[in-house]
Protein backbone atom coordinates (compact mmCIF):
# COMPACT_ATOMS: atom_id res chain seq x y z
CA UNK A 1 0.00 0.00 0.00
CA UNK A 2 1.57 3.50 -0.78
CA UNK A 3 1.76 6.47 1.56
CA UNK A 4 -0.99 8.38 0.15
CA UNK A 5 -3.23 5.43 0.91
CA UNK A 6 -2.48 5.52 4.45
CA UNK A 7 -3.17 8.91 4.49
CA UNK A 8 -6.51 8.91 2.79
CA UNK A 9 -7.48 5.65 4.75
CA UNK A 10 -6.34 7.62 8.42
CA UNK A 11 -8.44 10.44 7.65
CA UNK A 12 -11.44 8.71 8.01
CA UNK A 13 -10.43 6.69 11.20
CA UNK A 14 -10.98 7.95 15.11
CA UNK A 15 -8.24 9.49 16.91
CA UNK A 16 -8.44 6.92 19.60
CA UNK A 17 -7.62 4.18 16.50
CA UNK A 18 -5.02 6.34 14.92
CA UNK A 19 -3.10 6.03 18.81
CA UNK A 20 -3.36 2.42 18.62
CA UNK A 21 -0.76 2.80 15.44
CA UNK A 22 1.30 5.41 17.23
CA UNK A 23 1.58 3.77 20.10
CA UNK A 24 2.30 0.43 18.36
CA UNK A 25 4.73 0.91 15.71
CA UNK A 26 6.51 -2.32 15.63
CA UNK A 27 3.13 -4.15 14.44
CA UNK A 28 3.02 -1.78 11.51
CA UNK A 29 4.57 -0.83 8.39
CA UNK A 30 6.44 2.52 8.54
CA UNK A 31 4.72 4.46 5.90
CA UNK A 32 1.37 3.50 8.17
CA UNK A 33 3.12 5.17 11.62
CA UNK A 34 4.01 8.39 9.52
CA UNK A 35 0.60 8.72 7.87
CA UNK A 36 -1.01 8.19 11.71
CA UNK A 37 1.00 10.91 13.11
CA UNK A 38 1.00 13.08 10.56
CA UNK A 39 -3.21 12.62 10.54
CA UNK A 40 -3.79 13.30 14.35
CA UNK A 41 -0.84 16.25 14.04
CA UNK A 42 -3.21 17.72 11.15
CA UNK A 43 -6.48 17.61 13.44
CA UNK A 44 -4.39 19.85 15.63
CA UNK A 45 -6.65 18.36 19.02
CA UNK A 46 -5.95 20.15 22.14
CA UNK A 47 -4.66 18.39 25.37
CA UNK A 48 -8.71 18.09 26.59
CA UNK A 49 -9.18 15.85 23.22
CA UNK A 50 -6.12 14.13 23.08
CA UNK A 51 -6.77 12.98 26.69
CA UNK A 52 -10.65 12.20 25.88
CA UNK A 53 -9.10 10.05 23.12
CA UNK A 54 -6.71 7.87 25.10
CA UNK A 55 -9.77 7.51 27.43
CA UNK A 56 -11.45 5.56 24.62
CA UNK A 57 -8.85 3.97 23.56
CA UNK A 58 -7.79 2.47 26.90
CA UNK A 59 -12.04 1.58 27.63
CA UNK A 60 -11.94 -0.30 24.12
CA UNK A 61 -8.48 -2.02 25.18
CA UNK A 62 -9.78 -3.20 28.43
CA UNK A 63 -12.82 -4.27 27.05
CA UNK A 64 -10.82 -6.02 24.23
CA UNK A 65 -8.82 -7.64 26.89
CA UNK A 66 -12.15 -8.44 29.24
CA UNK A 67 -13.08 -10.81 26.23
CA UNK A 68 -9.94 -12.26 25.86
CA UNK A 69 -9.81 -13.31 29.04
CA UNK A 70 -13.15 -14.73 28.98
CA UNK A 71 -12.46 -16.64 25.84
CA UNK A 72 -9.52 -18.26 27.75
CA UNK A 73 -11.23 -18.64 30.65
CA UNK A 74 -13.38 -20.95 28.95
CA UNK A 75 -10.59 -22.54 26.48
CA UNK A 76 -8.65 -23.44 29.78
CA UNK A 77 -11.75 -25.15 30.95
CA UNK A 78 -11.91 -26.88 27.56
CA UNK A 79 -8.63 -27.98 28.07
CA UNK A 80 -9.41 -29.72 31.05
CA UNK A 81 -12.42 -31.60 30.08
CA UNK A 82 -10.22 -32.42 26.70
CA UNK A 83 -7.11 -34.03 29.25
CA UNK A 84 -9.94 -35.25 31.09
CA UNK A 85 -11.53 -37.21 27.82
CA UNK A 86 -7.43 -38.02 26.53
CA UNK A 87 -6.69 -39.25 29.96
CA UNK A 88 -10.25 -41.78 29.46
CA UNK A 89 -8.69 -42.72 26.25
CA UNK A 90 -5.18 -43.21 27.37
CA UNK A 91 -4.80 -46.97 26.96
CA UNK A 92 -2.52 -47.27 29.16
CA UNK A 93 -4.06 -47.07 32.64
CA UNK A 94 -5.16 -49.17 35.16
CA UNK A 95 -8.78 -49.89 35.20
CA UNK A 96 -11.03 -49.01 32.03
CA UNK A 97 -13.04 -45.71 32.29
CA UNK A 98 -16.89 -46.23 33.14
CA UNK A 99 -19.58 -45.88 30.52
CA UNK A 100 -21.12 -43.39 32.82
CA UNK A 101 -17.77 -41.34 33.08
CA UNK A 102 -17.22 -41.20 29.64
CA UNK A 103 -20.71 -40.06 28.64
CA UNK A 104 -20.70 -37.43 31.10
CA UNK A 105 -17.21 -36.08 29.90
CA UNK A 106 -19.10 -35.70 26.56
CA UNK A 107 -22.10 -34.06 27.79
CA UNK A 108 -19.50 -31.37 29.54
CA UNK A 109 -17.64 -31.37 26.57
CA UNK A 110 -20.79 -30.19 24.81
CA UNK A 111 -21.69 -27.57 27.21
CA UNK A 112 -17.77 -26.29 26.95
CA UNK A 113 -18.03 -25.72 23.35
CA UNK A 114 -21.20 -24.09 23.40
CA UNK A 115 -20.44 -21.58 25.85
CA UNK A 116 -16.59 -20.97 23.97
CA UNK A 117 -19.09 -20.20 20.98
CA UNK A 118 -21.35 -18.33 22.33
CA UNK A 119 -18.59 -15.85 23.92
CA UNK A 120 -16.40 -16.08 20.82
CA UNK A 121 -19.52 -15.04 18.24
CA UNK A 122 -21.36 -13.23 20.52
CA UNK A 123 -20.97 -9.84 17.97
CA UNK A 124 -22.15 -11.90 15.18
CA UNK A 125 -25.19 -13.44 16.65
CA UNK A 126 -26.19 -10.18 17.80
CA UNK A 127 -25.94 -8.65 14.64
CA UNK A 128 -27.36 -11.54 12.86
CA UNK A 129 -30.57 -11.90 15.42
CA UNK A 130 -31.01 -8.12 16.67
CA UNK A 131 -29.82 -6.14 13.24
CA UNK A 132 -32.43 -5.19 10.12
CA UNK A 133 -29.58 -5.25 7.82
CA UNK A 134 -28.04 -9.07 9.35
CA UNK A 135 -28.72 -11.54 6.51
CA UNK A 136 -30.26 -15.30 6.66
CA UNK A 137 -28.63 -17.82 4.20
CA UNK A 138 -28.16 -21.36 4.05
CA UNK A 139 -24.37 -21.00 5.85
CA UNK A 140 -26.00 -18.82 8.80
CA UNK A 141 -28.94 -21.36 8.85
CA UNK A 142 -26.84 -24.67 9.60
CA UNK A 143 -23.78 -22.18 11.69
CA UNK A 144 -27.57 -21.62 14.05
CA UNK A 145 -28.63 -25.35 13.71
CA UNK A 146 -25.12 -26.91 14.92
CA UNK A 147 -24.46 -23.81 17.62
CA UNK A 148 -28.08 -24.73 19.32
CA UNK A 149 -27.23 -28.40 18.71
CA UNK A 150 -24.30 -28.02 21.23
CA UNK A 151 -26.26 -27.98 24.10
CA UNK A 152 -28.98 -29.98 23.10
CA UNK A 153 -27.00 -33.07 22.40
CA UNK A 154 -25.24 -32.20 25.58
CA UNK A 155 -28.06 -32.21 27.77
CA UNK A 156 -30.17 -34.70 25.85
CA UNK A 157 -26.93 -37.29 26.43
CA UNK A 158 -26.67 -36.72 29.72
CA UNK A 159 -29.85 -37.55 30.18
CA UNK A 160 -29.38 -40.68 28.36
CA UNK A 161 -31.77 -39.83 25.58
CA UNK A 162 -31.58 -42.12 22.30
CA UNK A 163 -31.80 -38.60 20.35
CA UNK A 164 -28.67 -37.47 22.50
CA UNK A 165 -26.42 -39.93 21.03
CA UNK A 166 -27.76 -39.33 17.55
CA UNK A 167 -27.02 -35.06 17.78
CA UNK A 168 -23.73 -35.82 19.25
CA UNK A 169 -22.72 -38.57 16.68
CA UNK A 170 -23.94 -36.45 13.64
CA UNK A 171 -21.76 -33.48 15.27
CA UNK A 172 -18.87 -35.44 15.54
CA UNK A 173 -18.59 -37.33 12.17
CA UNK A 174 -19.49 -33.49 10.72
CA UNK A 175 -16.03 -31.95 12.53
CA UNK A 176 -14.74 -34.83 11.43
CA UNK A 177 -15.37 -34.97 8.01
CA UNK A 178 -14.94 -30.80 7.52
CA UNK A 179 -11.93 -31.26 9.12
CA UNK A 180 -10.88 -33.95 6.12
CA UNK A 181 -12.73 -31.14 3.87
CA UNK A 182 -10.36 -28.09 5.04
CA UNK A 183 -6.95 -30.12 5.08
CA UNK A 184 -7.58 -30.81 1.23
CA UNK A 185 -8.32 -27.11 1.02
CA UNK A 186 -4.96 -26.24 2.47
CA UNK A 187 -3.18 -28.01 -0.55
CA UNK A 188 -5.14 -25.99 -3.31
CA UNK A 189 -4.71 -22.84 -1.25
CA UNK A 190 -3.00 -20.44 -3.69
CA UNK A 191 -2.21 -16.74 -2.02
CA UNK A 192 -3.29 -13.49 -3.28
CA UNK A 193 0.00 -11.70 -4.09
CA UNK A 194 -1.01 -9.50 -1.19
CA UNK A 195 1.37 -9.84 1.85
CA UNK A 196 -1.40 -7.62 3.81
CA UNK A 197 -4.37 -9.79 3.20
CA UNK A 198 -2.43 -13.05 3.28
CA UNK A 199 -1.12 -12.00 7.33
CA UNK A 200 -4.68 -10.83 7.84
CA UNK A 201 -6.46 -14.01 6.60
CA UNK A 202 -3.72 -16.64 7.47
CA UNK A 203 -4.31 -20.37 6.51
CA UNK A 204 -3.85 -22.59 9.44
CA UNK A 205 -0.76 -25.60 9.27
CA UNK A 206 -2.67 -28.77 7.86
CA UNK A 207 -1.42 -30.31 11.76
CA UNK A 208 -4.32 -28.31 12.85
CA UNK A 209 -7.18 -30.59 10.85
CA UNK A 210 -5.08 -33.92 11.42
CA UNK A 211 -5.38 -32.96 15.44
CA UNK A 212 -9.16 -32.39 15.27
CA UNK A 213 -9.70 -34.93 12.79
CA UNK A 214 -8.00 -37.64 15.57
CA UNK A 215 -9.99 -35.58 17.91
CA UNK A 216 -13.53 -36.40 16.23
CA UNK A 217 -12.55 -39.42 15.15
CA UNK A 218 -11.69 -40.53 18.78
CA UNK A 219 -14.94 -39.18 19.72
CA UNK A 220 -17.25 -41.44 17.15
CA UNK A 221 -15.32 -44.61 18.19
CA UNK A 222 -16.14 -43.90 21.67
CA UNK A 223 -19.81 -43.31 20.45
CA UNK A 224 -19.97 -46.48 18.35
CA UNK A 225 -18.60 -48.77 21.25
CA UNK A 226 -21.41 -51.17 21.74
CA UNK A 227 -21.44 -50.60 25.65
CA UNK A 228 -22.28 -46.75 25.07
CA UNK A 229 -24.56 -47.87 22.23
CA UNK A 230 -26.65 -50.46 24.07
CA UNK A 231 -27.45 -47.94 26.84
CA UNK A 232 -28.89 -45.55 24.23
CA UNK A 233 -30.87 -48.43 21.86
CA UNK A 234 -28.70 -47.85 19.24
CA UNK A 235 -28.26 -50.84 16.64
CA UNK A 236 -25.34 -50.81 13.95
CA UNK A 237 -27.40 -49.48 11.11
CA UNK A 238 -28.30 -47.04 12.67
CA UNK A 239 -25.19 -46.05 13.99
CA UNK A 240 -23.72 -46.13 10.26
CA UNK A 241 -26.46 -44.03 9.32
CA UNK A 242 -26.21 -41.39 12.13
CA UNK A 243 -22.42 -41.24 10.84
CA UNK A 244 -23.22 -40.66 7.44
CA UNK A 245 -25.32 -37.83 7.82
CA UNK A 246 -22.94 -35.74 9.42
CA UNK A 247 -20.18 -36.85 6.00
CA UNK A 248 -23.24 -35.75 3.81
CA UNK A 249 -23.84 -32.17 5.58
CA UNK A 250 -20.62 -32.12 4.16
CA UNK A 251 -20.35 -33.30 0.82
CA UNK A 252 -23.16 -31.03 0.65
CA UNK A 253 -21.14 -27.89 1.78
CA UNK A 254 -18.44 -28.78 -0.65
CA UNK A 255 -20.11 -28.86 -3.96
CA UNK A 256 -22.13 -26.09 -2.53
CA UNK A 257 -18.80 -23.97 -2.56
Amino acid sequence: MKENNFKNLYKTWTTDKLLDIIDNPNEYQPLSVEAAQMEIDSRQLSEKQLDEAKKIQSARLFEKDSKHQKVKAVEDKLKSVGTSLADSLNPIQKELPSTDKYIKLISLLFVGLFLYQLIKDFKLLRYTLFDDNGRWDFSMVLYFILFLLLPAAGLLLWFRKKIGWILATVFFSYSASFAILLFIKTFNYTPSGFPAIDNLFPTPSPTVYILTLLFYGGLIWIMSKSNIRELYNIGKPDMFITIGIGVVIVLFIAFSM
